[in-house]
């Protein structure tokens, strides 16, 4: 463990050096070595026979069979190994821009994208998701961490898909109760760019001003006016093209949460470790296969857009 804290700490000056591809291949396999540890044996499922599902390092100390260590050396373990495996992802993959997005996305894909979109570059989709956590005994606590959606006590985090289908951005877990206007822009104003575009849902309406300020584009669903008894034919269309590519931003989360940790409550000695460990997840989850093809997206893109589009016989 002391050779590979050794290595990461020294990796600037390793990528410098005359042996630049043999010092990168020994990084990977590091790397690779601290993932293998840090989710094989961190965020793991508790065995049956427990009941409580405290906090994560607690599930991994009840199979201490494994190596007899005391719950309190493997909580401070975990505790540093998550911060800093964090810290170290967020220094060497930080979130990028609108042009990177643009160069490693095929034109293809692209090309899609700006046809719903109505615009040609796109750095962004947009969507907030929500975890389970144990309720709070303090009814401020409680009060504050209540989502209203899930009508739960819920941890929530504002995600962000490239084009390509990578989950390019995570923030921090905020409680359930918070907006999606006031967690994007607390969170994710800093990264928005002049003269790109962001999709989101019909919920981030009340944001499209300030991104206008900020010189980019948010496009959301056409909202229903009140004095609208039903929606248009091209606003159907348009809400239905939206939909049909954005069902991949729900796919990008369900990929985070197939690990165990992400599929229960989250303890109330963990919550602040949940920040950390959910990006860890968004990292491991970009390790897959591709989660946006050429062909799906296009047979999708074709069935939803020209579905209200293409003139019926009777209109001929």
């Amino acid at each position: 463990h002391h050779n590979i804290m050794i290595l990461l700490c020294y990796s600037s000056q390793l990528l410098h050096s005359p042996h630049f591809l043999l010092c990168s291949v020994f990084l990977i396999f590091n790397i690779i070595c601290i993932f293998s540890f840090f989710f094989f044996l961190m965020i793991r499922r508790p065995p049956r026979s427990t009941l409580s599902s405290s906090s994560a390092a607690s599930d991994v100390y009840k199979r201490q069979g494994l190596f007899g260590w005391d719950g309190a050396t493997f909580s401070r373990y975990f505790t540093s190994w998550v911060c800093f495996t964090t810290r170290f992802f967020k220094e060497n993959i930080p979130v990028p821009s609108a042009e990177l997005v643009q160069h490693v996305t095929p034109p293809e894909i692209m090309q899609g994208w700006a046809a719903v979109y109505k615009h040609p570059l796109l750095h962004f989709l947009l969507d907030a998701t929500e975890v389970r956590m144990q309720k709070a005994s303090d009814f401020i606590g409680a009060r504050t961490c209540f989502s209203t959606y899930k009508h739960d006590q819920t941890v929530k985090t504002l995600g962000g898909m490239t084009a390509c289908g990578a989950a390019g951005f995570a923030s921090d877990g905020n409680p359930g109760r918070v907006d999606d206007d006031t967690q994007t822009k607390s969170q994710f104003k800093k990264y928005i760019q002049a003269g790109a575009c962001y999709g989101a849902d019909k919920g981030y309406h009340r944001s499209k001003s300030w991104f206008s300020i900020l010189g980019a584009t948010l496009v959301h669903p056409p909202l229903k006016q009140t004095h609208q008894i039903q929606y248009s034919k091209e606003e159907v269309a348009e809400t239905r093209a939206q939909a049909a590519v954005r069902i991949h931003v729900e796919r990008m989360f369900g990929r985070i949460k197939e690990y165990k940790y992400l599929k229960r409550r989250v303890g109330i000695k963990t919550v602040d470790l949940f920040s950390n460990i959910f990006y860890m997840c968004t990292i491991a989850s970009n390790m897959k296969p591709p989660l946006v093809s050429t062909k799906s997206f296009n047979r999708g893109l074709v069935k939803h857009c020209l579905l209200y589009t293409s003139p019926s016989p009777r209109d001929s």
